[in-house]
């Protein structure tokens, strides 16, 4: 069936129809806010510019989100020192830098490594970073067993418990990077 469409007469009214979105443009009855006239099916006048503007919203909201995508996965953690941590950074993904100032620990249950924890030292201070379950695992098969005097790179998310007690959580075992062996020996 075919919609009707405003006739020439109907067009050449102009004001009255103009000045009440509310009727229909062909029939001039109360149609509200449908889309197309209930009682003749002819288009609203606005039903064209509502229908480009939701469309146009839609696929404006998707290439933000794009965009949005792209800016976060190419994005570098802010790089912060261990005297710089405070308590509005809790869970904040970081990169840290620094020299560990003693042997890193590694926790193993049966065959499997459960835990892997360090203290990352720089300038500033010292903070302990750890890893579990499967993130340490595949740390420890892909960096070996960080030792006392190397120099890491590490990113994670920052966690201030009670008491400012700051650490740092590892997520993405490609996130830790030995950048230096240093002396192992006592």
């Amino acid at each position: 069936m075919q919609r009707n469409t405003m006739t020439e007469a109907h067009k050449t009214k102009g004001a009255a129809v103009d000045r009440n979105p509310a009727q229909c443009p062909s029939c001039e009855r109360f149609i509200g806010t449908d889309a197309v006239c209930p009682y003749c099916d002819a288009d609203s006048m606005r039903a064209p510019t509502w229908r480009v503007l939701r469309w146009g919203a839609g696929l404006l909201a998707l290439i933000g989100l794009g965009f949005l995508y792209l800016m976060a996965r190419h994005r570098e953690p802010p790089r912060v020192q261990a005297g710089e941590v405070g308590s509005g950074m809790n869970f904040a993904y970081v990169c840290m830098q620094g020299t560990l100032p003693r042997d890193a620990r590694v926790s193993v249950r049966g065959a499997e490594v459960e835990k892997l924890t360090f203290v990352l030292e720089d300038d500033t201070g010292s903070i302990p970073v750890s890893a579990y379950g499967k993130t340490a695992a595949a740390v420890v098969a892909r960096v070996g067993t960080p030792a006392r005097g190397d120099r890491i790179l590490v990113s994670g998310n920052l966690r201030v418990g009670p008491n400012e007690r700051v650490r740092l959580v590892v997520e993405v075992p490609a996130h830790v990077r030995i950048l230096r062996r240093g002396d192992s020996a006592p």
